[in-house]
């Protein structure tokens, strides 16, 4: 959440407030002696990616560090969407919804929706439909070069969010595309061993 409220590419030193903090790096029990390290130069800077959507007619969508989500307008009701890689259609679906993730992402709303963990070094987007019709409809990882496009194929409105922070409504029959956006957010970190915390913590989550 704090992403989204703070100057773009201020490094960000997470403390864990809440129950897993898969992007913190400290408890709070560690908050001063973190920042004493901060304030020696004692630390690295990770740099996430974050991804970009643009729709016809809306300017202010931010940048997602998690995930853009790409959900029916009424629930019970499924969506019908096609989604095109680099201009070549990968999939048609009927479905609640899509999820376009970030390896960061690939720890929250995707993982849950039967989505693959992705180690956060590699250079990936992640596409899980939510709750398909179809079977055969699975998750799908593609480079993070990729430019994505959703076509819209359902006559009712859907909704649109960004990393559960900001919501849309859209209307019917539109495309949206998702590239990798230029900017990153940066987390302050102090030590670059990626295994097994962030494994341990997929464990306790499920």
């Amino acid at each position: 959440r704090v992403e989204h409220k703070i100057p773009k590419d201020v490094p960000i030193l997470a403390i864990n407030m809440g129950t897993l903090g898969f992007l913190a790096e400290v408890e709070p029990a560690e908050t001063f002696f973190a920042i004493s390290r901060v304030l020696e130069g004692d630390y690295f800077i990770d740099e996430r990616m974050k991804i970009r959507t643009f729709v016809e007619g809306f300017d202010t969508i931010p940048d997602a560090l998690n995930d853009v989500v790409v959900l029916t307008g009424i629930p019970g009701k499924v969506t019908h969407l096609k989604y095109y890689i680099d201009g070549e259609l990968a999939e048609e679906i009927r479905a609640d919804g899509l999820i376009i993730s970030t390896p960061t992402g690939s720890t929250a709303y995707a993982l849950s929706a039967g989505g693959p963990l992705i180690d956060p070094r590699l250079h990936a987007i992640l596409l899980v439909p939510l709750a398909p019709v179809a079977l055969t409809a699975r998750p799908l990882v593609v480079p993070d070069s990729s430019s994505i496009e959703i076509e819209v194929l359902t006559k009712r409105e859907i909704i649109l969010t960004v990393d559960g922070q900001f919501y849309t409504q859209l209307p019917p029959h539109l495309r949206i595309r998702i590239e990798k956006s230029p900017r990153k957010t940066k987390f302050v970190r102090f030590s670059k061993r990626i295994y097994p915390k962030y494994t341990l913590k997929i464990k306790k989550k499920f």
